[in-house]
């Protein structure tokens, strides 16, 4: 069940990041896993109207099944739905973008033009900088705050440093890792919001 104070702290702080960002892009990205998030059907359906799910399958047999599933809920809850590194799934469903992980942004370039939101993955400056001049809509920056995901860098940004990145960065970053209700509002005034736990514990 979720946790009402949580839901309402992670609620305000989403309402914060929103004011930063493009009209076109949402305040929240849930990112889906696995082992994490093994009914992603279901998290999407907890989500609060207006946020953004980024759909990662790491080649799932039943990934078209899930992302058509995910695409009726994305339209009913008016959700921004990315498909994670699967350009090809993510125009047959007509979703509204592709997020890329950082070794694979260079291909940016050429899905540009199919796509009106495209997303990277960045840990340094000069990932920022790039994913900037591929013609990227935003960037998910990690780990800004200590995180239990298998693929977190061993260092976590902090989120005084995140800030003054996010100010200079140039172009839109989503603060991920370890982002959660209690500490989602020390990042939301400045850059948007990326979870997988902290949404969990709020929403589901």
């Amino acid at each position: 069940m979720p946790n009402r104070a949580q839901m309402l702290k992670f609620s305000c702080a989403i309402r914060q990041a929103q004011k930063v960002l493009p009209s076109y892009m949402p305040g929240l990205f849930v990112l889906t896993d696995p082992v994490r998030t093994p009914d992603c059907v279901f998290l999407a359906d907890q989500l609060p109207r207006g946020c953004g799910l980024i759909y990662r399958h790491f080649g799932a047999p039943d990934r078209k099944a899930v992302a058509v599933r995910l695409k009726h809920i994305a339209r009913r809850k008016r959700l921004t739905l990315l498909i994670g590194n699967d350009p090809a799934l993510a125009r047959s469903i007509e979703a509204d973008g592709v997020h890329w992980p950082e070794a694979a942004v260079h291909k940016a370039r050429y899905w540009r033009k199919y796509f009106p939101i495209m997303t990277g993955a960045a840990h340094s400056r000069a990932a920022i900088q790039y994913g900037k001049s591929v013609g990227l809509d935003a960037l998910l920056l990690s780990s800004v705050f200590p995180s239990k995901s298998p693929s977190a860098p061993p260092s976590t940004i902090g989120a005084s440093r995140f800030r003054d990145q996010a100010r200079c960065a140039g172009i839109p970053l989503y603060g991920l890792g370890g982002v959660k209700a209690q500490n989602a509002g020390r990042i939301a005034g400045v850059a948007g919001l990326a979870s997988i736990e902290g949404a969990i514990d709020a929403f589901c």
